[in-house]
């Protein structure tokens, strides 16, 4: 396994570029736990959530801007890249009542 590269000081720099480098701000989205001062930067509307299953292994979920920083992100965390990966998706309706 490689190291961890989501184990990091924030500086307000850092912050400054969350949503402009995609990177950046797939490494800040899998950030364990957050400070009050960087939830208000994370940038939702980018998140696309990704599922990957390694054989033997429970599945892992993650974050990143698109499908290319999942696969890079992943190249960064792991040695070995796992047996699938899928994106997550949800769908929200409207449900008419009554």
């Amino acid at each position: 396994m490689g190291g961890n590269i989501t184990v990091r000081l924030w500086t307000k720099e850092d912050l400054a570029r969350i949503g402009k480098d995609r990177e950046l701000t797939t490494i800040f989205m899998n950030v364990k736990s957050f400070s009050q001062e960087m939830l208000a930067y994370y940038p939702y509307h980018l998140r696309h959530t990704y599922v990957t299953y390694w054989v033997g292994e429970e599945l892992a979920t993650f974050y990143a801007t698109d499908d290319e920083m999942a696969v890079w992100f992943l190249r960064q965390q792991y040695v070995v890249l796992p047996y699938s990966l899928q994106e997550k998706t949800t769908t929200w309706r409207k449900v008419e009542t009554v």
